[in-house]
């Protein structure tokens, strides 16, 4: 049985989720925070420490940092690495960044043996989860579209810093840059004299340090039935988390829900138990992609991945209510 808790914390939403339409600053003596939009979400960054200047420049870095990963990763950017490659296919040269993220993307496209893959474009091409209204494809659309639905057939020379794919593949990666982003600010961070930061990519978050009275930070998880509500305070201290859900990019027709999680076998939105998947671990990257294969897997196989994995835990909030977690989640959660 549930157990609702209503706080006033951070509040995670499903991956990709928009939730501010303007940028933001806030500052007091030894915190600053600034929101802006990137990648076509909201960043929000939060940062600790004494020194007020060593906060505003490392802010300012920070900012710089996601307008060059928008430049780079955005597929809806005619001039980023992403829709270079998507359009002239062979041999494509790009920015480091984009090369390793890729790689690291495809990783999890093995582990999942394709249930998460980057290559899904084709198939988010044909549905429109941004109106309510949305788009139902028609099958044939779907048969056509599914061949070219393979990350192997997507190759990266990460020495030469360039990439290939196939002929009808396009690459779409939305489930994995925003977990990119955050480690690589997170990284640059860890470098900076200040004592601690929150890094929220719509809801891929990243944090460094711990508050200023060394306690954890507390980010909470929200309740997908009520969004207004936090169902579970997860206490953390230098880990990310990021939410996967069914619940937030969604519409219904004809008396049925459709989501934004499409399963890369059949084109359709995946038939799942789990309503929404929260990962808990080192890099947002490895959040963000097992979230979305948790979401995939269902919730008995997503646990036993969870478990099966070094340093990670998730917890699963269950189309029917239910709350699940792996072996050591119980850990996180703030009491």
């Amino acid at each position: 049985m549930r157990s609702l808790v209503r706080l006033t914390l951070i509040s995670i939403p499903a991956v990709f989720a928009v939730f501010l339409a303007s940028c933001s600053a806030a500052s007091s003596n030894g915190h600053l925070q600034r929101s802006g939009m990137y990648y076509d979400t909201v960043v929000t960054i939060d940062l600790y420490g004494k020194d007020n200047d060593v906060l505003s420049s490392a802010m300012d870095e920070c900012m710089n940092m996601c307008g060059r990963y928008e430049k780079l990763f955005n597929k809806n950017d005619t001039e980023s690495d992403i829709a270079s490659i998507n359009s002239k296919k062979t041999g494509v040269k790009v920015d480091h960044d984009t090369a390793l993220m890729i790689n690291e993307s495809l990783k999890y496209c093995e582990l999942s043996d394709g249930m998460f893959d980057i290559s899904v474009k084709p198939l988010t091409d044909l549905w429109d989860f941004h109106s309510q209204k949305g788009n139902i494809p028609d099958p044939h659309s779907l048969n056509q579209a599914l061949p070219a639905v393979d990350f192997r057939q997507i190759f990266v020379d990460e020495k030469n810093d360039t990439v290939t794919v196939g002929e009808n593949t396009a690459i779409d990666p939305g489930g994995s840059a925003k977990g990119y982003i955050a480690d690589a600010l997170a990284a640059y961070l860890s470098g900076c004299d200040i004592t601690g930061a929150i890094i929220n990519i719509g809801g891929d978050i990243q944090t460094v340090g711990s508050k200023p009275d060394n306690e954890p930070f507390v980010i909470g998880v929200r309740d997908p039935f009520n969004k207004e509500d936090v169902l579970i305070p997860l206490k953390l201290n230098g880990q990310a988390v990021a939410t996967s859900g069914i619940y937030e990019r969604s519409f219904t027709a004809a008396g049925k829900r459709y989501h934004h999680i499409l399963d890369p076998e059949s084109g359709y939105p995946a038939q799942t138990d789990v309503e929404s998947a929260t990962v808990i671990t080192s890099r947002a990257l490895d959040a963000d992609c097992l979230g979305t294969i948790c979401i995939l897997e269902g919730s008995n196989s997503a646990l036993s991945l969870i478990d099966n994995t070094k340093d990670t835990e998730a917890v699963l909030i269950l189309t029917d209510g239910s709350v699940v977690m792996s072996r050591n989640a119980a850990g996180y959660i703030r009491q």
